[in-house]
């Protein structure tokens, strides 16, 4: 069966206009994909860019596309409560928390009403293929069947799948390379892999392209599109798998949520198989060394650990805290031990601006890391088991939304 019979593209898209332009029309180049129904998740903020979004949906050739966005989203989500009878009541209160165009860091919205839009909008399509905004398609991508399994993903060139602490170590692991100087991976074994795979004049171009990390380019690569190492873990960035599996978990409200999602979903002992089509990923820069940002990515990471550990039932709850806490330090540390090391041996300018940097952010990092509030962890972790035990009730309960397709067609056309 071809993709354009059976697969959904499920796009989200925040704020930037010229990445979702970019996708469509790379989208609308496509043999493979150019056919197939696209739910677009508008959660952009304001209403100019929300407009703005919208105007880049409709202008772009393309077939069946619909988009939701902070302003229609409410009347979806009306229409499907109303459509069986039901009404608003305690245990769906989780459902009329879930909102678009929210300040600050909300992608756990967007993927999670995207699940809900797609059963709604589109319940004749099985497998979806989620997209973020900042991949884009090439001419010669081809998909011509539907994957079998129920969760995989396609590989990604151009720009690696990093969070924050990663680049650091990125950065680090590659001056320590240039340097000749050993030391183990501190945790952060993908990018030890590229690290050590990729030339450094690639690396040098990367961190000079996708971070603010000060310029050390000292060879040309312009006009390459860079590839990578196959990561240990699925990305959210360009991930297809069947609904009926995906429906199963929501999206929780931190960073790294697409690794905890892919890793509940997964049965145990099963492999982490990519496709081997690539797409190519055009990240913004990314400001590596910001405080906040790396904490907020730190707080994510910790409580994948938690859950883990708690998962297992192994120790009480303050000693999976506790152990979860102390991988993450321990990360840290050897990260910014290595960092010191580096600092000592002849570097270049740029070189030094950049290693003082790292230092710097990894030093707040774990000054910021010993005072979170342990119990505030806890509680994320409780709220978000609440939440997906009610998200598992309703969709095993109501959701075939039988009787407000045709209401929701009237919506969107």
């Amino acid at each position: 069966m071809t993709a354009s019979e059976k697969l959904l593209l499920l796009v989200c898209v925040h704020e930037r206009q010229a990445e979702i332009a970019r996708l469509l029309e790379s989208i609308a180049g496509n043999n493979s994909l150019r056919g197939c129904p696209m739910l677009v998740i508008n959660n952009a903020r304001t209403p100019e860019t929300i407009d703005g979004i919208s105007q880049v949906c409709a202008s772009v050739p393309g077939s069946r596309r619909t988009e939701v966005n902070r302003l229609s989203w409410p009347k979806l989500r009306s229409t499907i409560v109303q459509s069986d009878g039901m009404e608003r009541r305690a245990e769906l209160d989780w459902l009329f928390e879930l909102e678009l165009g929210q300040d600050g860091w909300s992608v756990h919205n967007a993927r999670n009403i995207g699940l809900i839009a797609a059963r709604a909008l589109f319940p004749e399509y099985g497998s979806i293929l989620h997209l973020d905004s900042d991949i884009e398609i090439p001419e010669a991508f081809e998909l011509d069947e539907i994957p079998t399994v129920g969760l995989t993903c396609l590989q990604i060139d151009g720009c690696p799948d990093l969070s924050r602490l990663e680049w650091i170590a990125l950065l680090t692991f590659s001056l320590a390379r240039k340097y000749f100087l050993t030391h183990s991976s501190h945790g952060q074994q993908y990018s030890l892999q590229i690290a050590s795979q990729l030339p450094p004049a690639h690396i040098e171009t990367i961190l000079d392209e996708f971070t603010d990390v000060p310029t050390m380019r000292s060879g040309s690569t312009e006009g390459s599109i860079l590839s990578f190492p196959t990561r240990e873990e699925y990305h959210g960035a360009c991930f297809i798998g069947s609904r009926q599996l995906l429906e199963r978990c929501p999206f929780p409200q931190w960073f790294d949520n697409d690794w905890f999602v892919f890793q509940e979903l997964r049965s145990p002992g099963a492999r982490v198989e990519f496709l081997p089509q690539r797409v190519t990923h055009r990240s913004a820069r990314k400001k590596v060394f910001d405080r906040s940002w790396l904490l907020q990515e730190e707080n994510g990471k910790i409580l994948n650990c938690l859950h883990k550990r708690i998962v297992q039932g192994k120790s009480t709850a303050d000693e999976c805290v506790e152990s979860a806490m102390h991988e993450r330090v321990a990360i840290i540390e050897g990260l910014l031990e290595l960092a010191r090391r580096i600092r000592e041996v002849p570097l270049t300018a740029p070189e030094h601006a950049s290693i003082y940097c790292a230092i710097i952010a990894l030093e707040q990092l774990l000054v910021d890391i010993r005072n979170i509030n342990t119990d505030e962890l806890l509680h994320y972790l409780r709220s978000f088991y609440t939440l997906r035990n009610s998200w598992q009730a309703w969709f095993e309960a109501k959701p075939s939304f039988v009787n407000c397709h045709s209401t929701v067609r009237q919506l969107y056309g």
